[in-house]
């Protein structure tokens, strides 16, 4: 319950912060977009293998992004193939984002001291290591991919994983809010 409840502190305090940057209409599952993405641009197909979804569940997260401006098309040499990128306007919202990861954890060292802080971290990467269906292996440890593979603890996402795992109404309201007209690069 207490892990829970702390990732509610931090998600209302990631999504106030990207509001706040212009960055309303960001999701979590916008950020692990973007992180997948990183500079290339790649198909539909190739985006949803590395995250471990469908390719309809993968066009479900990737459409709102694309009216929002924080990717858009990218053309390809085969006319068949749906490829996208990240924009500037995702690129200022992923280092928005990144700058409070950081910020964040540096606040919690200054308050609970660097050495709880950095015991925080070690328990929350072994916990993170243990895998998940519903965490992108592309975001994953390179150890905890093949690991949780090995486990077999790593499967296919349905198209509406991954599931929020917050009960703050103000986290949710921020992960399911109306996304405004694009804005191009």
């Amino acid at each position: 319950m207490l892990l829970s409840l702390a990732g509610v502190v931090f998600v209302d305090a990631l999504h106030e912060r990207l509001a706040g940057a212009g960055f309303d209409d960001f999701t979590v599952r916008s950020g692990w977009v973007l992180r997948t993405l990183g500079e290339e641009e790649l198909s539909l197909r190739d985006l949803a293998d590395r995250m471990g979804l469908s390719s309809p569940g993968t066009l479900k997260a990737i459409d709102p992004m694309l009216r929002a401006g924080y990717l858009e098309r990218a053309r390809t040499n085969d006319r068949r193939v749906r490829a996208v990128r990240v924009t500037d306007r995702g690129r200022a919202a992923l280092a928005c984002a990144t700058a409070f990861h950081a910020e964040f954890e540096a606040g919690l060292a200054a308050d609970a001291g660097a050495a709880d802080a950095a015991a925080t971290r070690r328990t929350l990467e072994a916990l993170v290591e243990r895998g998940s269906a519903h965490l992108p292996s592309s975001l994953l440890p390179e150890d905890a991919h093949r690991a949780g593979s090995a486990a077999g603890g790593r499967r296919r996402h349905s198209e509406e994983s991954p599931r929020p795992v917050h009960t703050s109404h103000s986290a949710q309201k921020a992960t399911t809010r109306a996304t405004p007209p694009s804005r191009s690069k």
